[in-house]
């Protein structure tokens, strides 16, 4: 793979393992320069923050995505090569 890559894994992921599946991620990738990898604490499998932090929505909490994981989805986007 030559292209960028973004590797990003909730620590309150019950799918995927971040301790057992970036490991082989960041192995497989190790010629790619590019590749960034990172653990999100407390963000799930959608990459949905704690229930404490997600919105108040006619009384009711509703989840939204990690404002951690949207800040290194866009930083990761602008520090892209450009064309």
């Amino acid at each position: 793979m030559k292209c960028p890559v973004l590797l990003l894994a909730g620590t309150a992921d019950l799918s995927v393992n971040p301790e057992t599946n970036l490991p082989p991620l960041n192995k497989a990738l190790r010629a790619n320069r590019t590749v960034v990898s990172r653990k999100l604490p407390d963000v799930n499998h959608l990459l949905q923050g704690p229930a404490s932090s997600w919105v108040m929505v006619n009384g009711a909490p509703r989840p939204t995505f990690s404002p951690e994981a949207q800040e290194l989805i866009r930083a990761w986007v602008m520090e892209l090569p450009k064309p």
